[in-house]
């Protein structure tokens, strides 16, 4: 068996913090730790979101939002030049706000990555590392981005598409 495979049989996709039971809806390496957001799904139905970060043996951030707590995760589309697109999904807890971040595009500095806000403060910024392994990019069973919110569609109650600023001038 190789070993992506057998990381596979262990739960979720290669290189991803998903189990077994879960689809990946994005996932990227980050040095030593690895960020996942993963959907648990009942007949196509997306059921419950996790955000997971950090290795397999542990995770140090997580966050779930199913329909009965309350949690939901957040999405937005910016302009990052003339001929790139960022595309963003995060959620907040407390003063810090959980950003990942794909780009599409000529002008991007780095396709995909994880930041983390406090107010107008960048506390991290990093790109996704791993070459083979990365799912940097939001699943379509997650949500249908275009180049304007308004025309973005979220594909399930747990993401919430809104206008937001997240300084994506400071991200790229």
């Amino acid at each position: 068996m190789s070993a992506a495979a057998a990381s596979a049989a262990e739960g979720g996709a290669a290189g991803s913090l998903c189990q077994g039971d879960e689809d990946v809806l994005f996932s990227c390496a980050l040095g030593g730790r690895v960020a996942s957001l993963c959907a648990t799904l009942k007949q196509e139905t997306i059921e419950r979101i996790t955000y997971r970060y950090g290795t397999r043996a542990r995770i140090e951030i997580s966050y779930a939002a199913e329909s009965g707590n309350g949690n939901r995760f957040k999405g937005t589309v910016a302009p990052a030049s003339p001929r790139a697109l960022i595309r963003q999904v995060w959620f907040d807890r407390g003063p810090f706000r959980y950003l990942l971040t794909e780009c599409l595009g000529g002008d991007c500095v780095r396709p995909a990555g994880l930041a983390v806000l406090r107010g107008d403060r960048v506390v991290k910024n990093g790109g996704c590392t791993g070459p083979g392994n990365d799912r940097a990019w939001f699943s379509d069973k997650l949500v249908d981005f275009k180049s304007a919110v308004a025309d973005s569609r979220s594909k399930t109650e747990l993401l919430v598409i809104e206008d937001a600023d997240n300084m994506p001038e400071k991200l790229y």
